[in-house]
């Protein structure tokens, strides 16, 4: 799979080759690469339509900058997962099913925070309890959301399949909220 990937690269006109190969090697393999620095947005341009990165909704490539999008979720993930548990260390969810897989939660997260850069894993943990606190005020969890469902999930919209995100939502009202009684509970 490699050699193809290279053949299809080195077949365009790619400024940095040696570079951009190095690059998808890292990023197949988990290995965070801070010092290539001389990859432009031509090049991710290119690869992109060739299919060999992800192009994700929000039209933002994988780059390096993801690298440490994808570390923080990588060392944080549990966090966000153990908010819809019911003693807060991922043990017993809130509602059956509630909690989501890692692996659920782990490409969702990437893939949201990839499109909203200037959200931070701290926002994310802000919204989300912000939103499970409005169920548990109630002590009724039949609507809320399962924690990857949360982050986004596709619904048909007039025909089409979009992306629904009720984080996103919540990061909105939570800034709404900023300065209300109920948001400085929380933090």
């Amino acid at each position: 799979m490699i050699s193809s990937i290279i053949k299809r690269i080195s077949q365009t006109n790619v400024q940095h080759k040696d570079s951009i190969i190095l690059y998808l090697i890292a990023l197949s393999n988990d290995i965070p690469i801070k010092n290539i620095n001389n990859i432009t947005p031509e090049d991710l341009s290119i690869i992109s339509k060739l299919g060999i990165i992800k192009r994700y909704p929000e039209g933002v490539d994988i780059d390096v900058s993801t690298l440490s999008i994808k570390e923080v979720v990588n060392t944080r993930w549990k966090e966000y997962q153990c908010l819809f548990s019911k003693d807060k260390r991922g043990k017993v969810g809130l509602k059956e099913k509630c909690m989501s897989s890692e692996s659920e939660i782990k490409t969702k997260l990437i893939r949201f925070m990839t499109g909203h850069p200037d959200v931070t894993f701290d926002d994310v943990l802000k919204a989300t309890e912000w939103y499970v606190e409005k169920f548990m005020r109630i002590n009724n969890f039949t609507l809320m959301r399962s924690a990857s469902y949360f982050i986004y999930k596709e619904v048909t919209e007039g025909g089409f399949k979009v992306l629904k995100s009720d984080l996103e939502e919540a990061l909105r009202d939570c800034e709404s909220n900023k300065d209300s009684e109920q948001w400085s509970e929380l933090i």
